[in-house]
């Protein structure tokens, strides 16, 4: 503890170091007049005043750096924009300013000056990070995206990943949950992997990191590297795709500040409807007489006496859990030493009771240039992270549903809620029944967890160009990751209302578990670069590069009960140790790897990558990986036989091929695991001893999964470079698939060994097009993106299909998450269909599915079971529009997903247990049996049964389409004239309006299609997504 204590300590200091030197002494305008040297007096006498102004499209630009070239005599802009200081007679005129494309001019002979600054959008658009160095877009062969930063903060969400959803063609983001603080899931050209993951590499700044705690108004440009081609550089760890962030950096000039500020309210973005207390107890009954019981509800307790009782569905989620964002910046700098620093804070609070979570981030970006050719820089991104949750999350809803609307608020003595026993609609005596929502909104009822994570990244490199074109960049990153989780469960007991001396619900020991975990780990890289252009023909660009990382993690873990009491609520007051746990794991990876650029009058593009890993995961002589790549391009628009068509910017014809590879499995999973029991029988008589067992089946000869993609592409610019559009096909075929063997309990082992086999395939293609264009002083634009994959296990290597989680399974000649299952055809009508058929096994009556009978034979069994779809989409869109008038701005973000579905218990449909609540949808459209067994209004669903898990085969699952297209975000702004901003020192001011998830349009029936669970009765076992209003400001000054 001392020693994390002491780390943390240690980072806190160097960053708060860094800070008080990037922060350099500025002067006002009114003294802008500085010398450096002695000047002569001579010199001095020749000096004279030169003044101007420096604007930019919209007026003038207050706090622009306006200096002598190679000197610091010079001034900053004032509120008008304006400059005056004593000039020498000769010299040139450098004007900067962030966020803008920086103007020489001459000063010789001239004593006026009027400068317009232009944005730097245009240069930014030009250039794409795609590795270890950055190369002008249309000279890309490769398949990547990118977005520009400035795109994002248009967007409201917690995490930049959700920023990014709908905006690149060819990238999944699907949040994880709607838990606040939840990470997303991303996946780049579909799942090439079993148990190797499949979430993509994240690099920021050139070390691994993550998009979940970087705040949005850091990120300079976002790249995606999709092919190998492209990623083959990054080896190992690219299989998944290679997500690049490049971060804002200081530039020369003033120190700008910006600041912004957002507040809003959640609420859960797909509520289903849920019945009422009368809706409640029909259904009750209904499934009485399906299955020939006493009625529940009836006499002076009749359904329609009943009204409609307390919403429970509706007081478990909250309707305006607050939400809040605040951001701050400076960034600035002189020609020699430039800083960007960044501070942000999140705080969001969940719509289930007693979650919520907050974060706190710093970054620190620092450049310092001893002269043209020597650099060094530091890199210092901290964030603290706190969540508060609850255990019983997958369990909550089904809860909620579980207490009938009849039962109250508060009883009628004040304490909460409860079912009468005395009321057989209201108490189920044959199962547990839970307590109500009262209770679990309760912190004295609820096991609660209390997780803290600090995470702090450290980053110092230098650059020295060695000769003119070859420069050398030596980089040391560092990581610390230390986190801890502390659950508690009080003791309680809620006796029943009716008979006081009876127990309804008890936990009659409190527990305490404590989990701390903390990782390390530390790369170098050394690279060296070439640049050079020859006969003004030939460019030739090298880059040859080493790097090493180690990685090492461990965590702890205990459990105590025997608590004296509620009040003492850390581990150590517990009498009894319950268990303590511990381990540790480390691994290490080394590279060489070499890039080769040629291109021939920007017409002709060629690009080789070739990398060599070795990865600490495997056994001695299977350490080692090459990875190779090769791409080239086309730039068919600079052919001569092209410059006659005025209306086309640029085309070119893009084709890649190459190889990556995948290690991401637990270390040492090549020898055998032992575990340690204190319960071994030995001797005669037996008596019981520790001892070790062996869990894991070893294997040394597993290897590095594979992963081969072919890419054809083509990039087109016309009219103005008013329309962009994008096309790529791709093919991508995983190969020697990681994954764990199963074997029976019987050879002795819990696990079988990792192993190589079979062959994934994803083939598809991305389409994205944009439109930007002006009508006068209104500025629009539209762009939209649609990515089709078709995923195929085309290979099992002989081994026989296998189920990865409930009802998923991977077989070849189907996609990886494929569900195979009973096909309905129908709903039986009435006892002569029943009886003319062939049926499962169980009782089937009258509003009962029709199962089909798949095979033809004479009975209803597994081998009738199915394809039925994936849980992954085949068609991922998004469209994106853009639109701005005299400083009133829209921004609408959009995204989509098509042809998935998933394969659900029905208990919240036709086969849920007598006192569980259900969807509205499923009432109102069931089918409903009479008193003589046969059907008397058909429906949609089946009739209402009530037997839960007791169901037949065929009947407890329902298939549902998760297909989906949602609003994602709608922001309006207003930017206020710098006329009037300018008076206040504000450079820019805007406040804006914000909708989060304001539409979704779905078939789907529960929570949210986009996030969705496979546990059994999945369609309420996880936290669902909310939506959000909010309203915020930005400034600048």
């Amino acid at each position: 503890m001392d020693k994390r204590r002491f780390y943390a300590k240690r980072m806190l200091m160097l960053s708060l170091l860094t800070c008080a030197c990037c922060l350099p002494v500025q002067t006002k305008a009114n003294d802008a007049l500085t010398s450096t040297g002695r000047n002569s007096i001579e010199s001095i006498l020749q000096n004279r005043r030169i003044s101007g102004v420096v604007k930019d499209s919209q007026g003038p630009i207050t706090g622009a750096n306006v200096s002598i070239k190679g000197t610091t005599i010079g001034a900053i802009t004032d509120i008008n924009g304006k400059f005056s200081f004593d000039a020498p007679p000769k010299g040139v005129l450098v004007i900067s300013f962030i966020g803008y494309i920086t103007q020489e001019v001459s000063v010789e002979g001239k004593n006026e000056f009027s400068v317009i600054l232009k944005e730097d959008t245009e240069m930014l658009d030009e250039v794409v990070v795609t590795g270890y160095i950055a190369q002008k877009k249309v000279n890309l062969t490769g398949a990547i995206s990118s977005v520009n930063g400035e795109e994002l903060t248009k967007i409201t969400a917690t995490s930049s990943a959700q920023a990014l959803q709908g905006k690149l063609p060819g990238v999944q983001i699907t949040a994880g949950d709607g838990a606040p603080g939840s990470a997303s899931k991303i996946q780049v050209r579909g799942i090439g992997s079993v148990m190797s993951g499949t979430q993509p590499l994240v690099i920021v700044d050139g070390f691994e990191g993550t998009l979940d705690n970087i705040a949005m108004g850091d990120i300079e440009t976002i790249s995606v590297l999709k092919d190998a081609a492209s990623a083959a550089i990054y080896g190992s760890k690219a299989a998944n795709g290679v997500i690049l962030i490049t971060t804002k950096r200081g530039k020369t000039g003033a120190m700008q500040v910006e600041v912004s500020a957002e507040y809003g309210w959640q609420s859960v973005s797909h509520m289903p409807d849920v019945l009422n207390a009368t809706e409640l107890a029909i259904k009750q009954n209904e499934e009485a007489v399906w299955s020939n019981q006493t009625l529940p509800w009836s006499g002076s307790h009749a359904p329609e006496t009943l009204g409609k009782g307390f919403n429970w569905w509706d007081y478990a989620y909250k309707n305006n859990a607050p939400i809040q964002n605040y951001y701050l910046s400076m960034k600035g700098g002189t020609e020699k030493a430039k800083y960007a620093i960044s501070a942000g804070y999140i705080k969001q609070e969940g719509v289930i009771h007693l979650t919520d979570y907050d974060r706190f981030n710093f970054r620190s970006n620092f450049d310092y240039a001893f002269n043209k050719k020597f650099k060094i820089g530091v890199n210092i991104e901290a964030s603290i992270a706190n969540t508060d949750s609850r255990e019983d999350i997958y369990h909550y809803s089904k809860n909620a549903l579980l207490i009938h609307p009849s039962v109250p608020q508060y009883m009628p003595d004040g304490s909460y809620g409860l079912p009468l026993r005395s009321l057989p609609g209201q108490y189920d005596a044959g199962q547990a029944m839970p307590l109500s929502m009262m209770y679990l909104s309760d912190p004295n009822y609820v096991r609660l967890i209390e997780g803290n994570t600090f995470t702090t990244r450290a980053n110092f490199f230098l650059e020295w160009e060695i000769l003119k074109g070859l420069k050398f960049k030596s980089v040391y990153n560092q990581q610390y990751i230390w986190s801890k989780k502390n659950y508690w469960k009080s003791s309680y007991t809620v006796y029943d209302y009716e008979t006081p001396e009876s127990i309804y619900a008890t936990e009659a020991n409190a527990e305490a578990i404590s989990n701390y975990s903390d990782s390390q780990k530390w790369e170098i890289q050394e690279l060296f670069t070439y640049n050079r252009t020859f006969a003004k023909k030939h460019t030739l660009g090298v880059l040859a590069g080493f790097t090493a990382e180690k990685a090492k993690s461990g965590n702890l873990s205990g459990k105590k009960t025997g608590f004296p009491g509620n009040e003492l609520r850390v581990i150590d007051a517990g009498n009894t140790i319950d268990y303590l746990n511990g381990s540790m794991a480390e691994n290490s990876v080394v590279s060489l790897f070499g890039q080769v650029n040629y291109d021939y009058m920007g017409k002709y593009l060629f690009q080789a990558n070739i990398r060599r890993d070795g990865s600490s995961v495997f056994a001695p002589g299977n350490q080692w990986g090459t990875f190779p790549s090769i791409s080239a391009g086309w730039r068919i628009s600079e052919e001569e036989f092209m410059k006659d068509i005025s209306w086309l910017n640029n085309l070119k014809l893009r084709v890649g091929y190459g190889t990556l590879g995948n290690a991401n499995i637990k270390s040492f999973a090549w020898v055998s695991s032992y575990k340690l029991t204190d319960r071994y029988p030995l001797g005669t008589p037996n008596a019981i001893y520790p001892a070790y067992y062996q869990t894991d089946m070893s294997n040394k000869d597993i290897k590095w999964e594979s992963t081969t993609t072919t890419n054809i592409g083509v990039d087109a610019t016309v009219l103005d470079n008013r329309l962009n559009f994008t096309f790529d096909w791709y093919d991508k075929r995983t190969n020697d698939m990681l994954f764990t063997a199963t074997i029976p309990y019987s050879t002795g082992y819990l696990n079988g060994p990792v192993i190589n086999v079979g062959e994934v395939m994803n083939r598809g293609w991305e389409i994205s097009a944009s439109w930007n264009d002006n009508i006068k002083k209104f500025h629009y634009g539209i762009s939209i993106n649609l990515a089709h994959n078709k995923n195929e296990v085309t290979n099992m290597g002989g081994v026989a299909p296998f189920q990865i989680e409930n009802d998923l399974w991977i077989k070849e000649g189907y996609p990886i998450n494929s569900y195979f299952g009973y096909k309905t055809i129908g709903i039986y009508q009435n006892w002569d269909e029943v009886n003319n058929s062939v049926k499962p096994n169980g009782d089937i009556r009258p509003g009962n599915y029709i199962i089909q009978n798949t095979n033809g034979d004479d009975k209803i069994d597994t081998e009738d079971k199915t394809f039925l779809g994936s849980r992954d989409p085949k068609l991922v869109y998004g469209i994106n529009l853009t639109a701005e008038w005299q400083g009133i701005d829209l921004s609408v973000a959009t995204s989509g997903e098509s042809k998935k579905c998933v394969y659900y218990d029905n208990s919240y449909g036709g086969i849920s247990p007598r006192f569980c609540n259900i969807y509205k949808e499923y009432f109102d459209n069931r089918t409903i049996v009479g008193e003589d067994g046969n059907v008397t209004v058909s429906g949609k669903y089946p009739a209402m049964t009530g037997l839960g898990t007791n169901a037949p085969e065929g009947h407890k699952k329902v298939m549902q389409n998760t297909s989906f297209f949602r609003i994602k975000n709608i922001q309006i702004g207003y930017t206020l004239p710098k006329s009037f901003t300018q008076k206040m020192r504000i450079s820019n001011l805007r406040i804006f309006f914000n909708a989060v998830n304001p539409f979704l349009f779905t078939k789907y029936v529960g929570f949210d299609p986009e996030t969705t669970s496979t546990q059994q009765d999945g369609t309420v076992r996880y936290y669902p997504v909310s939506k959000s209003i909010s309203m915020g400001l930005s400034l600048k000054f």
